[in-house]
C-alpha cells in the first residue's frame, strides 16, 4: 500500500506527497489491526469450538455412565420384583393347599 501511494504521489508537490504517504501508512496500520482482530477472533472461535466439543464429549461419557447405572438399577429392581412375585406365589400356593387339606378331611 505504501509503495503504491509513493508511486502515485511522485508528480505531486512535497506537502501533498507527505500527506498521501502519511494516509497510506495509517491505512496500512488500520488494515493490519483489522486483520489481527479478524484472525484473533477466528482462532479464538476455533478454540472455543474445541472446548465445546471436549465438554460435549465429557457430558456424553457422564450421560452414558449414568444411563448404564440406571439400567443396572432397573435390572436389580426387576429381579427383586420377580423374586417377590415368586415368594408371593409360593405363599399363596401354600395357603391354598392348607385351606384345601381340612376340607378334604371333612369330606372323608
Amino acid at each position: 500500500m505504501l509503495a503504491t501511494a509513493y508511486w502515485l504521489s511522485q508528480n505531486l508537490p512535497q506537502n501533498a506527497q507527505i500527506a498521501v504517504l502519511f494516509i497510506a501508512v495509517l491505512m496500512g496500520v488500520l488494515s493490519g489491526v483489522n486483520l489481527f482482530h479478524f484472525l484473533h477472533a477466528h482462532y479464538d472461535q476455533s478454540d472455543a469450538l474445541i472446548q465445546v466439543a471436549k465438554f460435549q464429549e465429557r457430558s456424553l461419557k457422564h450421560r452414558n455412565n449414568a444411563l448404564s447405572l440406571v439400567e443396572k438399577i432397573r435390572e436389580e429392581v426387576d429381579e427383586e420384583n420377580q423374586q417377590e412375585q415368586k415368594v408371593r406365589a409360593f405363599v399363596q400356593d401354600e395357603t391354598m393347599e392348607s385351606i384345601e387339606k381340612p376340607s378334604e378331611e371333612e369330606n372323608q
